[in-house]
């Protein structure tokens, strides 16, 4: 039960409001549209979890932290624009959510990460902050309708499943920043065909592509397929092919910019 009015599907939360509580909309579907006003400061966890009918919803640039399975379930809420302000992202925030594209702020400097946008099937794209070191456990698991992923250079680590089940996607470079891909993240991606790992990796989960059948090339620095040989099952031996460094780093222009 919402602790504020909705009127014809429209609430407008009273300015002098600091805090939308947990669950204060959960499952209002009558709720498709609401105005935060700028004295909010923290959207509590499950917030509007369920509200399937929300189609428009402005977060202001005195919020600070969005709480764990804010946005749950939000099936019409395609866009939404997360302000500079934002610092914190709880787990689940955006799972099953319309989301067609989403980008994060790099004052982000805590994110709770584990599946906070998946099984948005919707997603075609997303930007992550500079800030982010790991991409967390599932993170982007189940959005079918990725075609690309821009990992930024910041980044360490590749969580478990993060992208498992992103089944558009086909050519994925990973940046010279990260050192580890956890368990199974990227299997299930049946859509691809390519990947280019760099020299910086050094441990690499033996089920990280699985159920990936259509991989044909994994693509490493000259010199490393001894190394590779010895961190990935053997079943990927002859999918390992040495290019150049120039040629990683062209690639890495092409999709990092």
């Amino acid at each position: 039960m919402a602790q504020f009015e909705i009127k014809d599907g429209i609430c407008v939360i009273p300015d002098g409001t600091k805090t939308i509580s947990e669950n204060a909309f959960s499952y209002c579907t009558n709720l498709t549209s609401i105005t935060i006003p700028n004295s909010v400061t923290t959207i509590g966890e499950g917030a509007f979890l369920g509200c399937k009918g929300l189609t428009s919803i402005t977060i202001p640039d005195t919020v600070t932290e969005i709480g764990g399975g804010a946005f749950m379930e939000c099936r019409s809420l395609i866009n939404i624009t997360i302000p500079d302000s934002v610092i914190k992202i709880g787990k689940w925030a955006f799972v099953g959510s319309g989301l067609t594209s989403i980008a994060l702020p790099d004052s982000i400097n805590t994110m709770d990460v584990d599946g906070a946008f998946a099984s948005c099937g919707r997603l075609t794209n997303f930007t992550l902050p500079r800030s982010i070191t790991r991409i967390g456990d599932e993170m982007f698991a189940g959005c079918s309708s990725l075609t690309s992923i821009n990992i930024p250079n910041s980044v360490r680590i590749i969580g478990a499943k993060s992208f498992s089940g992103c089944r558009g996607l086909h050519d994925i470079t990973i940046p010279n920043s990260v050192f580890k891909i956890e368990y199974r993240a990227f299997s299930d991606c049946t859509g691809l065909t390519k990947v280019t790992i760099p020299d910086s990796v050094y441990l690499i989960d033996h089920k990280a592509f699985d159920q990936c059948e259509k991989l044909a090339v994994l693509a490493i620095p000259k010199g490393c397929r001894h190394k590779f040989l010895r961190i990935l099952p053997s079943e990927y031996g002859d999918k390992l092919i040495e290019v150049s460094e120039s040629q990683i780093q062209e690639q890495d222009q092409k999709q990092f910019g």
